[in-house]
């Protein structure tokens, strides 16, 4: 059973009638799909280690051999080249034992680096309610839930080290929390990518990983920044 299956209680409140929803691998088990029909939505899952004899069961299908539908895409970013290519099959046996799943997929992908040549391939398997739903339609919906992921969670994981952050205990984690989504939100509205990583902000985090520190000193390197801002504003407007 996955760990979100017995505090599904908390999300009765949301109305997701006619909703797709995708989840990361672990919440892909057969009551929380049992639970989202129930609900009225459809669900787009993706397994991995943690379904094992799933994936065995899975494997059996043949999925590329026997597919209906099958799409692709290829991204050209970061110095690598992503292939993704997806395989859809309809009719799923009884033995597959997910009774709320109309149809299986794999999804194949490819990664290029441009520099060395290197390649890396991987597949994983995945199961929807969605019983129209074409190949290409799968791929945009796995491709979404990936955008919030590395926009969202991988940024809040690796850039901001929020695990290591040794904050656990009164209001002080809601406020660190609060001031990652400022900070993030700086980053993608106010100033170009290409300057993200040199904002004053981040480089103050980065000095101060347990966050304690930063709470004295982000006042003013706040201020610092808005004097840079301003400086630079004025100089822009003097060479015009």
């Amino acid at each position: 059973m996955s760990v979100i299956s017995g505090e599904l209680h908390l999300l009765d409140s949301i109305d997701i009638r006619g909703k797709i929803v995708t989840v990361d691998a672990l919440h892909s088990t057969k009551d929380f799909a049992a639970w989202l029909k129930g609900k009225e939505a459809d669900y787009v899952f993706t397994m991995k280690g943690n379904g094992k004899k799933l994936i065995d069961r899975l494997e059996m299908l043949n999925i590329k051999e026997n597919s209906h539908s099958m799409a692709s895409t290829e991204d050209h970013g970061h110095g690598r080249v992503d292939k993704r290519t997806l395989y859809l099959r309809k009719e799923l046996p009884f033995w597959l034992n997910f009774p709320t799943a109309e149809q299986a997929f794999i999804i194949e992908r490819e990664s290029i680096i441009k520099k060395s040549g290197k390649v890396r391939r991987e597949h994983v398997y995945g199961l929807t309610s969605l019983k129209d739903a074409d190949a290409r339609v799968l791929l945009q919906l796995n491709r979404g839930h990936w955008t919030i992921e590395n926009k969202m969670f991988y940024v809040r994981d690796v850039t901001f080290n929020e695990d290591r952050i040794g904050v656990r205990s009164g209001s002080l984690p809601h406020l660190m929390i609060t001031l990652r989504n400022v900070i993030m939100g700086i980053f993608r509205k106010k100033r170009p990518v290409s300057d993200r990583k040199n904002h004053p902000l981040l480089l103050l985090w980065q000095r101060h990983r347990s966050g304690i520190p930063l709470l004295k000193n982000v006042g003013q390197e706040n201020k610092r920044f808005a004097q840079g801002s301003a400086v630079s504003q004025g100089t822009a407007a003097a060479m015009k």
